[in-house]
């Protein structure tokens, strides 16, 4: 009955995801997203203006659902509002904006609480497009300290492995966090041809983190290798 109403249906669609009941803005929602259309997402945007922190968040998960990309806009300003509630539904909703969701998710990871910074980064991890890891690399050079090692988890992550210079720059680093991160993206995207290099970081590493992390990634490494005599050549220098 709602397909067949198409617009016509939209006020109570709209009543009923300001609903109490939580199974009624369900299915309000999963309607929603079936009436397709750029008029119907504007009359969704439109509603964002007035509603409460919470319509407004069900508002936002409904138009990444829609996968209408005319509501990008709409989702990447609601990142920056001031209620949590609202805030934490466009992070979610970012994944939609493909790379257009990078400088305001970097943002979160930066400024945001703890719940919000992992949820950027899941976003930040699911991301389509093909230019999306190269944009990630690119925004790790001159970031901050604490984007920097975001960026590490999400390109490991996302299995980048085109980026696997930005972490062996890493390990080289005066700051441990970062080379520990470095380390695990190696861990998870190199090959044996870095184990060497592992293994001489493992023989200065002082710090008991780094050396677990090191032998972490040497075990991953290793373990990935289908020829074991080859993966166990390189750790004969460690006896």
């Amino acid at each position: 009955l709602t397909a067949a109403l198409g617009e016509k249906a939209f006020d109570d669609l709209l009543a009923a995801i300001k609903s109490d009941r939580p199974q009624v803005r369900a299915v309000a929602r999963n309607l929603a997203v079936g009436l397709p259309g750029e008029t119907m997402t504007r009359r969704w945007i439109e509603q964002l203006k007035n509603a409460t922190p919470e319509v407004r968040a069900e508002i936002l998960a409904l138009l990444a659902s829609r996968r209408d990309k005319s509501a990008v806009p709409a989702i990447l300003a609601a990142i920056r509002e001031t209620d949590a509630t609202v805030r934490m539904a466009a992070i979610q909703a970012a994944e939609l904006a493909e790379s257009e969701a990078i400088a305001p998710l970097l943002e979160i990871i930066e400024n945001g609480s703890d719940s919000e910074q992992a949820a950027a980064r899941s976003v930040l991890v699911k991301l389509g497009g093909t230019e999306a890891d190269a944009k990630l690399a690119i925004a790790f050079k001159g970031a901050s300290l604490k984007i920097r090692n975001g960026l590490l988890v999400v390109l490991a992550a996302r299995g980048a492995r085109a980026q696997l210079g930005l972490f062996l720059a890493a390990l080289k680093d005066t700051d441990e966090s970062l080379r520990i991160e470095g380390i695990n993206g190696v861990g998870a995207l190199g090959e044996l041809r870095q184990v060497p290099f592992l293994i001489e970081l493992l023989k200065t590493a002082t710090s008991r983190g780094e050396q677990q992390v090191l032998d972490n990634a040497l075990a991953s490494i290793c373990t990935a290798e289908p020829d074991k005599a080859r993966s166990a050549a390189p750790l004969l220098n460690l006896v």
